[in-house]
């Protein structure tokens, strides 16, 4: 919660009843801001286990290289293609 919310937060408080609503919408504010943050980190998150999954394939395959990178292929007489 920004010093700021944490301040007005407390300051409602200190006032007494009577104010409560004003202290929840500025806690519903933060938690949807909490909210969004962790969608992005989730988003981040699945990013990152794509990734780590394809590096984990690529390793157990015995490749080299950068494994999003589309690697040559042989025909049946020896000349490279891509894929």
């Amino acid at each position: 919660m920004p010093l700021a919310a944490i301040s007005r937060l407390a300051q409602l408080v200190r006032e007494g009843t009577g104010n409560e609503a004003g202290r929840l919408e500025l806690l519903r504010v933060h938690q949807r801001r909490i909210a969004e943050r962790l969608a992005q980190l989730h988003d981040c998150l699945d990013l990152i286990n794509t990734k780590v999954a394809g590096y984990e394939r690529h390793l157990a395959a015995g490749a080299s290289g950068d494994p999003w990178q589309q690697q040559p292929q042989r025909t049946h007489n020896g000349v490279s293609t891509s894929a």
